[in-house]
């Protein structure tokens, strides 16, 4: 047996142009939503097999065409073109095509005439009179329910079957539970003493708990009070810390010098005693040549006493000049001592200087350091100061609304208990609703909605009257046109979806108001007590109302409509209406079931408003979660300004006591060691001018000892 490959449509029902459908398979289901074109792959198949039109949900031929139930046909032919293989794989194509008001039929693309058209198809098996190809709903139906009563019966035998023997089943299962249940009874006595001994030690852990907690915040809150202090330990740990390191440092050097001084010492003592041990040498040198050139040279008596004469007469003309070398000399070791001391006291003050240079750039590190801290705490400050203002302005705002919010939903929440209606849809009202969504999206602009959710009266007093007048327009469509209408009603029967009635805003026919009837007393007219937000809605209340006119009580309403010099329509707010014809139409208990839809649009508004709320209310309960935010930026912006606050005191410190007396300090020790300078440069050309004096007057001394033992 073969099957159906292929379906190719073109410009067919709601198909616009060539589509393919397919490749279906031995077994293949179509689904989708309402208004898909499922049925119109049925027609399509229905139209291909040969099946009249009077079947295919339309009037005549041409109507198949895409486009033509609105008026708008895209082309002015149409096809549809199955594609069938056998068991032995080969293909058979058959096509049905629409031109003007007749239809061609084609098999594997050959023009063939009707019969012969009809006859391939009956050699595939498809018989058109006996129509045993598709199964349509209706003709299905009954068969269905035969087939579905027989089911029944049998299901209700088996049921009653198995019922028995599962009645027997649980009655020993239930002898089975009895005694479980016995013993579970004891377990459960047993169980519950414990849980209570549980309770009772639970009940001591959370008064212990709570005792803990207590401690917990107590010491929180002592730790947060002793924090400031912390800080402004560290801080001075820190800055004693860094000073011990340059002192550190400073020592380091100094024992550097120190030690390499020692060593200068130990060396120039190694030479000292190297000096003595030579000069000992020398002088013992000298004594042993005296005492040889002694032995050597005897001079005689007379001589001996000419030479200390002459040595006295020199004793006594350099006397002055040797007294005046010896001061000289004298002066100028004093003054070598004193240039080596100020030598030493500005290699010294040399030192300090570099020391306090080191320090004051130390300061001015830590100041930069400071500075660029404190602007940065100032920054950070700013920045949290800005987000609390932030959050606090949002949360305020946010428990602001959350109380409007609350109040509200509890208003909500009493009007509807105290409405107490049932606004549960059946199935028929739900397909009626997505009906309208539909015909919605296909003409957002011109398909407005329901006359009952477009108005409202202004008081429910007037429900039962309002829907009176009303009558069968109750859940009339508004549209804006005629043509919109009918469209509306061809998709309505191309879906099978029930009848519906429409209000064309241009194809109304409205009478106009009769202004004196709002001057008589007792009554107002219905048009008056129907308020809309919809301007052009006015239109419509007007043609279903009339010049309708609305009374408190029936005997007000009958007087009004008949006791007059004319007859007018009227209506008591309890339904009665009374017509100009003289008929009078009471209110009954189905008027009142219709009435309810008044309240429950009312009730429908206040859920979603509910549901609204309660979603805002979720909304400002995650804003409000942001309070733990707000704390951490508090205290963080407490830690922050504490630090800035130490840090500002630090820096001001710095620059008006450190650094300044550290500059004052430089300052003297530069002074100091200009004055140093000074007295050296002085020291040396002294030293330099009495050396060039002690080099004279002992040239005048060598002359004057030359000069006495020459002449001799």
């Amino acid at each position: 047996m073969g099957h159906l490959e292929l379906l190719l449509v073109e410009n067919f029902k709601s198909w616009r142009g060539r589509q393919v459908i397919g490749p279906f398979r031995r077994f293949t289901c179509i689904i989708g939503p309402n208004g898909s074109g499922k049925s119109n792959v049925m027609d399509a198949l229905s139209f291909v097999m040969g099946e009249k039109i009077a079947n295919l949900r339309v009037k005549n031929i041409q109507e198949l065409i895409h486009g033509a139930h609105i008026g708008r046909p895209v082309s002015s032919s149409a096809s549809v073109k199955i594609v069938y293989v056998e068991e032995s794989g080969e293909e058979k194509t058959f096509t049905r095509i629409i031109r003007g008001g007749c239809s061609e039929f084609h098999f594997d693309d050959n023009p063939v005439s009707r019969s012969v058209y009809i006859a391939e198809l009956e050699k595939i098996g498809i018989i058109i009179k006996a129509r045993n190809c598709l199964v349509f709903q209706a003709e299905r139906y009954q068969s269905l329910l035969e087939e579905l009563k027989m089911n029944k019966i049998q299901l209700q035998l088996f049921q009653l079957y198995h019922n028995e023997r599962k009645i027997h089943f649980l009655n020993t299962e239930l002898e089975r539970v009895s005694r479980d249940l016995s013993v579970t009874k004891e377990s459960l006595s047993r169980h519950e003493n414990i849980v209570k001994a549980k309770k009772k030690e639970h009940g001591m852990l959370t008064r212990q708990l709570q005792q803990t907690e207590k401690e917990l915040k107590s010491l929180e809150a002592l730790l947060n009070q002793k924090r400031p202090q912390y800080i402004k330990a560290k801080e001075n740990t820190s800055h004693h810390l860094k000073k011990l390191d340059v002192a550190k440092k400073s020592i380091k050097d100094s024992e550097k010098q120190c030690s390499k001084q020692e060593d200068d010492i130990k060396a120039l003592e190694t030479e000292l005693v190297d000096l003595d041990g030579a000069w000992r040498s020398f002088e013992k040198q000298v004594e042993e040549e005296i005492l040889y050139k002694g032995r050597d040279i005897e001079l005689e008596a007379s001589q001996l006493e000419h030479y200390k004469e002459l040595k006295e007469q020199v004793r006594k003309k350099v006397a002055i000049m040797t007294q005046q070398l010896k001061k000289l000399q004298w002066e100028q070791k004093t003054d070598k001592e004193r240039l080596a001391f100020e030598k030493r006291r500005h290699g010294e003050v040399q030192e300090n200087l570099k020391q306090i240079k080191e320090q004051i750039e130390d300061h001015k590190k830590r100041i930069e350091k400071l500075e660029e801290y404190t602007k940065t705490c100032m920054d950070c400050l700013k920045e949290k100061k800005q987000q609390e203002e932030t959050l606090v302005g949002e949360i305020e705002n946010t428990k602001s609304r959350m109380s409007e919010v609350n109040e509200e939903l509890n208003l909500i929440k009493s009007e509807l208990q105290n409405a107490g209606i049932d606004s549960h849809e059946g199935n028929r009202q739900q397909k009626r609703a997505e009906v309208l969504e539909h015909l919605k999206r296909l003409y957002p602009d011109s398909v407005f909605g329901r006359l009952l959710d477009l108005c409202h009266p202004i008081h429910k007093k007037y429900q039962l009257a309002v829907t009176k007048v009303f009558g069968r327009y109750m859940v009339a469509i508004v549209v804006a046109s005629e043509k919109v209408a009918k469209d509306c009603i061809r998709f309505l029967k191309e879906e099978r979806a029930e009848p519906e009635t429409f209000l064309a805003l241009d194809y109304l026919d409205i009478k106009p108001i009769n202004e004196r009837l709002r001057e008589i007393k007792g009554c107002k007219m219905v048009i008056d007590v129907i308020k809309t937000q919809f301007p052009q809605l006015k239109k419509v209340i007007q043609f279903v109302c009339g010049n309708g006119l609305v009374c408190e009580t029936v005997e007000e309403a009958r007087h009004i409509a008949f006791g007059g010099p004319e007859r007018r329509k009227t209506v008591a707010l309890d339904g009665t209406l009374f017509l100009k014809s003289g008929v009078i139409s009471g209110g009954s208990s189905d008027l009142k079931y219709k009435a309810r839809c008044w309240d429950e649009k009312e009730i429908k508004n206040l859920r979603d408003r509910r549901a609204q709320l309660i979603q805002e209310l979720k909304d400002l309960m995650k804003i409000l979660r942001k309070e733990a935010d707000l704390k951490q930026i508090q205290t963080l912006i407490q830690g922050t300004h504490t630090r800035l606050k130490y840090s500002q005191s630090e820096l001001e410190m710095i620059k008006k006591k450190h650094l300044a007396a550290f500059y004052r300090e430089q300052s003297q020790l530069q002074s100091e060691l200009l004055n140093i300078e000074s007295q050296c440069t002085v020291l040396s050309e002294g030293i330099k001018e009495r050396q060039q004096r002690i080099e004279e007057f002992q040239e005048k001394i060598d002359k004057v000892i030359n000069d006495v033992f020459v002449t001799d």
